[in-house]
């Protein structure tokens, strides 16, 4: 693919990262990303007991979700049930062990909810920074929800009078304003 991109004229190789781009773009901002992204921006201004409520309700969903369909999670204790949502969120958290590279690396096919039929996992894999690079699995919703959550917090931080910037994927907050970083050898003034 790649040689055949390499052959093809200037014009032609803008018409393919065009239409590719509207692919990807296609993908990742569907109404799903829009209606998600709406959801958590018309609750992130709300009182602050209302948003651990969703927390708490959100955290107690997957943990059962993950304890019913997802192999290496069947273990999991179950979600807390204190009244207090602050409480419930910090126990039910503090009962999650911590996931280990080696053994998501040894069994990747057992951290897939079961309850996803085949046909609608996308398969991936992480970049492999700090190491081999691992494989993933994701469903257009997943996706949808990633990016929605990197645009609701760079709105957040913008409302909020917060620093933030987006680069490959890693978001940063509360970047200082005269930080100076060199993108493609070109300093960009942040």
């Amino acid at each position: 693919m790649n040689r055949l991109y390499a052959r093809l004229p200037i014009f032609a190789q803008n018409l393919t990262c065009g239409w590719a781009g509207r692919i990807r773009a296609n993908q990742r901002f569907t109404p799903y990303f829009r209606n998600t992204l709406a959801e958590w921006e018309g609750s992130q201004l709300g009182p602050l007991e209302a948003l651990r409520e969703i927390q708490r309700t959100r955290l107690h969903r997957l943990v059962e979700r993950c304890r019913r369909h997802v192999p290496a999670h069947r273990n999991l204790p179950p979600a807390s049930d204190a009244r207090d949502p602050q409480e419930a969120l910090s126990r039910t958290l503090a009962r999650i062990p911590p996931l280990d590279k080696q053994d998501y690396a040894a069994r990747p096919q057992d951290f897939v909810a079961r309850d996803i039929p085949g046909r609608r996992l996308r398969s991936g894999k992480t970049s492999g920074t700090t190491g081999t690079a691992l494989p993933l699995w994701y469903t257009s919703e997943t996706l949808a929800e990633e990016y929605a959550r990197a645009g609701r917090t760079q709105r957040a931080s913008t409302l909020l009078g917060i620093a933030a910037v987006s680069m490959a994927g890693a978001l940063f907050i509360g970047v200082h304003a005269s930080l100076t970083v060199s993108l493609w050898a070109t300093p960009f003034v942040l």
